[in-house]
This record gives structure tokens, C-alpha cells and sequence, in this order.
């Protein structure tokens, strides 16, 4: 499976992002608090679902601009 762009919204620092990706892109950089880690589990987060793997659950502090809000 290639997952060729991610879509996150109301998740941790995120309120609404897509990120494209190619197979040739190995690398996710940006500066302090620019939301890679984010990107990087929302993708473990689907693909652990995807794989019936039962990942971390998401906590209120993981959603944002919704019932629940980051501690």
C-alpha cells in the first residue's frame, strides 16, 4: 500500500492539513511545532487500524476545535 496524501483536521496541532507524498520522499522536515510528529502518527494511527493492530488510543488532548480540547 503507498499512501499518497494524508488530509488530518481537528487532530492535536492541526486543524485542517493535507500533505502529499511520493515514493521518493524519505524525509519529513520543518521547524519546531510545525506538526511533523502529528503527521507521523495520524499515519501510524490509520495503518495500525488498517493492519488490526490496536495502537494508543486517542486521548482528549489528541483532538482540537471540537467537544474535546488539548490539555
Amino acid at each position: 500500500m503507498f499512501v499518497s496524501k494524508i488530509t488530518i483536521g481537528n487532530y492535536r496541532s492541526c486543524r485542517q492539513v493535507s500533505v502529499r507524498l511520493r515514493p521518493e520522499v524519505t524525509v519529513l522536515a520543518g521547524e519546531n511545532n510545525a506538526g511533523k510528529t502529528t503527521v507521523i502518527d495520524s499515519l501510524r494511527q490509520l495503518t495500525d487500524a488498517l493492519d488490526g493492530r490496536r495502537g494508543p488510543a486517542l486521548t482528549d488532548g489528541d483532538m482540537f476545535d471540537g467537544v474535546r480540547r488539548p490539555s
